[in-house]
């Protein structure tokens, strides 16, 4: 394609060439540079915008990256790339609509077999962002009948059925995400280890390759490989090194995800923690019901001394959850949007984000003072999530969106409500199997639920 001007040369391709193979070495600032330096002799150069594209997706600047995209589509509307740019920039948005109506308008064009794979995952991914994993799937198993050995569109379509608890193609399928951006593969030995097939009597290594409560959720799964190991280790985010080290006793815990250590011990094979369930979680029955993670007895002590003062339920309260690319804008509400909760009960909340909220909580409070809503920063404010742990096992109940801090009530054993999202992510799609005692219900319900139960107690007492 040439731009506008015309002047595309081949000087210009070189620089592009280099720019994006700069971006995809992580040196965005000299891609940049070269890309920029095409932009200013042909701002309508639609290899030039192409490449800008790319860029801001790779570095989470989605807005500029949608920008880029949106004028592709303006520049060259016959280009089946445009509508592939959009439908991606339009996922990373959140724009579901726009993207959706993207993916179509390029499959309307195109012909080649790889632009219409393109096309199908960037659509099946935006319904899987919006919890469409039913649309998703057959979508998935479009692309893959135009590139069969696509080890994208067969992790995706595991993360389908996943959703609908069919866990034994799941996980399977699920595994090709391993060494991909969603699952660095970490290696520990020279020459480098196997990936666990799930056999008995090795040493092995098992190590968290998601988000924090990821970590938490996937963790009930350690006792069940250690059961299976002559030695198991694992390596998890440094936050959850003290919290693991006293919950797992007979396994060696690290808190070095993400970094290399010196070891002189061999290493059997090595496997992300969320992908042990391929061997040990076939059935909704294989989850264990029972809490598996323990928090210091002395410090939940404690807190149920602090919290016996107040005199009235204590709750646990998470109003927000995630970033921006995991879906934080459908997984949030406003404290006064919270107010049937805080009317169904007399309680004391307490705030469990994981972000400064007191200035939040302040506003709220100045409207509503009759609301006993406080944030207690050296439980939640920390870089040690053992010190959330102890609050979370004090509290009689957890109210939250989809976020980290549900994974660790389930995991304590401490009642949990999750206020039921819009566009859920696999693992709430259809119940929560990691926790089977947690709940997922309307805010609503949830509110009927806690003025039963507390209105109840109180009744008794």
């Amino acid at each position: 394609m040439a731009g506008r001007s015309g002047r595309f040369t081949l000087a210009k391709a070189d620089d592009l060439h280099k720019a994006r193979a700069l971006v995809e070495a992580n040196r965005p600032a000299e891609a940049w540079a070269l890309i920029e330096r095409c932009l200013l002799d042909d701002p309508e150069d639609p290899q030039a915008v192409i490449v800008a594209g790319f860029m801001n997706i790779r570095v989470r600047s989605y807005a500029l990256a949608y920008f880029f995209a949106r004028r592709l589509t303006e520049l060259v509307p016959k280009d089946p790339a445009a509508w592939i740019n959009l439908a991606q920039a339009c996922k990373f948005m959140q724009r579901e609509k726009e993207g959706e109506r993207a993916a179509r308008q390029g499959l309307a064009i195109a012909t080649l077999s790889k632009d219409r794979a393109a096309l199908y995952q960037n659509l099946a991914s935006i319904y899987m962002d919006a919890g469409r994993f039913a649309e998703a799937e057959p979508v998935l198993r479009k692309a893959l009948e135009l590139e069969p050995e696509n080890p994208k569109f067969l992790a995706n379509i595991g993360m389908c059925q996943l959703a609908r608890h069919d866990w034994a193609n799941g996980w399977k399928n699920y595994r090709y995400f391993i060494g991909t951006e969603e699952r660095v593969r970490q290696v520990y030995n020279d020459p480098e280890e196997p990936l666990w097939d799930g056999a008995h009597g090795q040493t092995v290594l098992l190590y968290g390759d998601q988000g924090i409560g990821d970590e938490v959720c996937f963790a009930s799964i350690v006792n069940d490989v250690a059961d299976r190991c002559d030695k198991l280790i694992v390596n998890v985010d440094r936050r959850l090194a003290r919290l693991f080290a006293r919950s797992f006793p007979n396994v060696e815990v690290h808190g070095l995800r993400d970094q290399r250590w010196d070891s002189s011990q061999k290493i059997d094979a090595s496997l992300p923690m969320s992908q042990a369930g391929e061997f040990l979680r076939l059935t909704d029955d294989d989850f264990p019901s029972d809490p598996y993670l323990k928090a210091d007895a002395d410090r939940v002590l404690m807190w149920r001394s602090l919290f016996a003062t107040k005199r009235k339920p204590v709750i646990g309260l998470a109003w927000t959850g995630g970033l921006w690319h995991t879906g934080s804008k459908f997984r949030q509400h406003t404290l006064d949007a919270l107010l049937p909760l805080f009317q169904s009960v007399d309680a004391h909340w307490v705030s469990l984000q994981y972000k400064d909220a007191q200035a939040e909580i302040d506003a709220f409070r100045v409207k509503h003072p009759e609301i006993d809503l406080v944030q207690y920063p050296h439980a939640t404010l920390t870089q040690d999530y053992d010190d959330t742990a102890a609050l979370v096992a004090a509290l009689e109940h957890v109210v939250a969106v989809p976020t980290a801090v549900v994974h660790l009530a389930g995991a304590l054993g401490t009642p949990c409500a999750v206020i039921k999202p819009t566009k859920p992510c696999w693992k709430f799609a259809h119940g929560l199997a990691f926790h089977p005692g947690v709940l997922i219900e309307p805010l609503n319900n949830i509110a009927s639920m806690l003025r039963s139960a507390f209105g109840e107690k109180r009744e008794a007492a």
